[in-house]
């Protein structure tokens, strides 16, 4: 890097008497070379700083929402913890009428899960049945307008004969 400083100095001489330096041509392009390379620096440092700072608000947004849901979490288990020693009591002081709760609902379950398969079983049936019915019926419709067009072609024919 030093061999480039002295080129630089080297190029510049004294160009007239009022002492004043010639530049050359290298020496405007170095010159706004490292003029680019400042600007795109000082470009890159504010983008930079502009995203950490993006970054520190996400975090602190982020450590906010963690301490909301710490609390909603602890108030959460200090309910449940709260409620669970009376249903325990409860539990406990009624386990006769608990077991004939759930014989109950067992019962009541089963006898659902039966009509839903007989409703099943039964809706099968009528679809059948309606698939069959409209078959027949399309059938006889097929029939009959065959009928209709063998009798339109005999009264032609029958016409025909007259008319001859």
């Amino acid at each position: 890097m030093s061999g480039t400083l002295r080129t630089a100095n080297v190029i510049r001489c004294k160009s007239d008497a009022t002492g004043r330096t010639a530049e050359y041509p290298s020496d405007f392009r170095l010159r706004a070379v490292f003029t680019d390379a400042r600007d795109i620096s000082e470009r890159i440092a504010q983008e930079a700083r502009t995203y950490a700072d993006d970054v520190q608000r996400t975090l602190t947004h982020l450590e906010e929402l963690h301490r909301q849901k710490q609390s909603t979490h602890g108030a959460t288990v200090t309910r449940m913890a709260e409620s669970d020693e009376p249903f325990k009591n409860l539990f406990s002081a009624n386990p006769p009428h608990l077991d004939k709760l759930v014989a109950r609902r067992r019962l009541v379950m089963e006898t659902l899960e039966d009509a839903v398969r007989n409703q099943s079983t039964r809706m099968r049936k009528v679809r059948k049945r309606l698939f069959k019915t409209a078959q027949q019926r399309s059938n006889e419709q097929r029939e009959q307008q065959r009928l209709i067009t063998d009798a339109s072609v005999f009264i032609k024919h029958y016409k025909a004969l007259i008319g001859a």
